[in-house]
């Protein structure tokens, strides 16, 4: 008796769970096509071998979560100024600009819609953090999204991650 492994017939089993900025990041990292005409997006099937290939060629699920944590760390810390040359430097290293950066997000949100669509339930809790602050004396709560926490848990930045 032979055994065949039947595939999915779900094409967003296994990348459900990303927020879009996580999708994104997996396009950049894919063989997506950079140019491409504004609302031509291609099959969601295309779209998800793109997300998935990505994530391999970043080393893991875990890894494009540390590169997105640390672009919405790095856009926290500079909303709102002019970048210094080091800070633009550092901006196009992350991937946060250009051409295949807009195209990866317009293709993310294209694929997050089109989850909807197909009534794939995406819930994105928060935590909230209390500490307290000794120079003012008070507790300060802290709302982070549930997914930072499950993936810096998840393993130690040696697992694909540069820390």
């Amino acid at each position: 008796m032979s055994t065949r492994q039947v595939k999915s017939s779900n094409p967003f089993d296994g990348i459900s769970a990303m927020p879009a900025s996580e999708l994104a990041v997996a396009l950049c990292a894919s063989d997506m096509p950079t140019d491409g005409a504004p609302g031509n997006y291609g099959s969601v099937e295309q779209i998800t071998a793109w997300v998935r290939q990505g994530i391999t060629r970043m080393g893991g699920e875990r890894a494009v979560w540390w590169h997105d944590y640390r672009q919405r760390q790095f856009i926290g810390a500079t909303l709102g100024r002019n970048l210094t040359p080091q800070e633009r430097t550092e901006a196009n290293r992350l991937g946060l600009s250009g051409k295949r950066a807009d195209r990866a997000g317009a293709l993310a949100f294209h694929l997050m819609n089109e989850m909807d669509k197909a009534g794939v339930v995406r819930s994105f809790p928060k935590v909230k953090l209390e500490s307290y602050d000794p120079f003012s004396g008070c507790t300060v709560i802290t709302e982070i999204p549930a997914r930072d926490l499950e993936m810096s848990r998840r393993g130690s930045a040696g697992a694909g991650v540069a820390a």
